[in-house]
C-alpha cells in the first residue's frame, strides 16, 4: 500500500502541524471554549464538508493530521465527537430540509453538535411527528446546544435541541478532562425523522467507521508524544551516576514502545486510507485491526511511560500521567482489544 502524501496533504500536514504547536501549548487549564474558537478560526470545523456546503472539502486523510495534532497537545476542544461524527451524518443528510442550517452554525462555531445512541427506549413516530423515550450513556461533548439521536438498533435519525423540553442532561468530566454527558428523554418530541431503516444504518456506520479509525488517529499522536516525553526524560535523569536512558533494561523497554507505536500507527493509515476508498471490501476487518493494535500499544506506552517517570508519574504535576490518562480513555472509547479481534474475525 502506497503511503506517500499529495503536495496537497503535505501542505495541509504542515499547517496543521505549525497551528497545533503555535495554538495549544503545554500549560494547563486552557479555556476550552478559546481552543474550539481556535478550530473555528482555522477553518477546521467545515473541513469535512465541501465548498457546496460552505466546507474546504478534506478528506479522512487530511482529518487525520488534525487528529494526530489533538493527541499530541492533549486538546480537549470536541472535533471528533462534532465535526466528524456528527459533522459526517449532517454532511450525508444534506438534503433533509433544516439541516443546512445546521451545518453552517457548526461550521462557524456558533452551535456545537453532538450524536447520541438510545442504550434503552424508543422513537415512535405519531403521525408527521415523533416521540422520544428512553437514554443514551457516555455522549461525548452531550452537553451539546443540538443533539443527533440515533435509535438503538440504528433504523432511525432524529434532530433534538439540547434543551428541549423532557431532555434531562448529566453532565460530568472524563477522566482526560473531556466533556461527555448521561442524556435521559422523556417523551421527547420531534417534528420529523432526518433518515430511517437502511439509509440511517448504513449512515451511522459510516460515521462511526471514520470517528473510530481517527479516534486511532488522536492515539497515535499522544503515543508519539507520550513516546518523546519518556525518551527526554530518561536521557537526563540519572541514577548511579549515569543516565537511567543508558541502562539496558530500559532501552529494551524503550524500545518496545516504538515498534508498538509503529505497528499502531502503520495499522491506522491503512484503516484510514480504507475509510477514505469507502467501498473497499476489507473496510471492517481494517479497521478492527487498527482498533486492536492501538489498543493494546495505548496501554502498553501509557502503562511503560509512568514507570520510566517513577513515583512523579503518578502526580499531576507530571506531564506524562495526563497522556497516560488519555491514552487510557481513549482505549476505553474504542473499546476492548477482545472485541475488536472478535470483530476483525467475524469480517474475515
Amino acid at each position: 500500500m502506497d503511503f506517500s502524501l499529495s503536495p496537497d496533504q503535505i501542505l495541509f500536514r504542515d499547517s496543521v502541524d505549525r497551528f497545533f504547536n503555535e495554538t495549544f501549548t503545554k500549560e494547563d487549564g486552557r479555556d476550552k471554549a478559546v481552543d474550539w474558537q481556535a478550530l473555528v478560526d482555522m477553518g477546521l470545523t467545515a473541513a469535512p464538508f465541501p465548498d457546496s456546503m460552505g466546507g474546504t472539502g478534506a478528506n479522512t486523510i487530511h482529518l487525520m493530521f488534525v487528529a494526530n495534532g489533538i493527541g499530541r497537545t492533549l486538546t480537549t476542544a470536541p472535533f471528533l465527537p462534532c465535526v466528524v461524527m456528527a459533522g459526517h451524518i449532517l454532511r450525508d443528510c444534506a438534503n433533509v430540509p433544516g439541516i443546512q442550517p445546521l451545518i453552517e452554525a457548526l461550521t462557524n462555531g456558533t452551535r456545537k453538535i453532538a450524536f447520541a445512541e438510545l442504550s434503552s427506549g424508543s422513537i415512535t413516530q405519531t403521525g408527521t411527528s415523533s416521540i422520544v423515550s428512553g437514554e443514551a450513556r457516555l455522549v461525548l461533548e452531550g452537553s451539546a446546544d443540538v443533539l443527533i439521536l440515533a435509535s438503538a438498533n440504528h433504523d432511525k435519525l432524529v434532530i433534538i435541541e439540547g434543551k428541549a423540553k423532557g431532555v434531562t442532561c448529566s453532565p460530568f468530566t472524563t477522566l482526560d478532562k473531556r466533556e461527555a454527558a448521561d442524556l435521559i428523554f422523556s417523551n421527547v418530541a420531534v417534528n420529523s425523522i432526518i433518515a430511517e431503516g437502511h439509509q440511517a444504518q448504513q449512515m451511522i456506520a459510516r460515521a462511526q467507521r471514520t470517528m473510530k479509525a481517527l479516534l486511532c488517529a488522536e492515539a497515535c499522536g499522544a503515543m508519539q508524544a507520550t513516546l518523546e516525553l519518556t525518551l527526554d526524560y530518561v536521557r537526563t535523569r540519572k541514577q548511579f551516576g549515569r543516565p537511567i536512558g543508558s541502562f539496558q533494561a530500559l532501552q529494551h523497554r524503550l524500545v518496545d514502545m516504538r515498534i508498538a507505536y509503529d505497528l499502531a500507527d502503520t495499522q491506522t493509515r491503512v484503516a484510514i486510507m480504507a475509510v477514505e476508498e469507502a467501498d473497499s471490501p476489507t473496510i471492517v476487518r481494517l479497521c478492527a485491526a487498527a482498533h486492536a493494535q492501538v489498543v493494546k500499544a495505548a496501554r502498553l506506552i501509557a502503562e511503560e511511560a509512568i514507570q520510566m517517570h517513577g513515583g512523579m508519574g503518578m502526580t499531576e504535576e507530571c506531564r506524562a500521567g495526563k497522556f497516560a490518562k488519555r491514552l487510557i480513555t481513549l482505549s476505553i472509547l474504542l473499546g476492548s482489544e477482545d472485541s475488536a479481534i472478535e470483530n476483525f474475525l467475524l469480517s474475515a
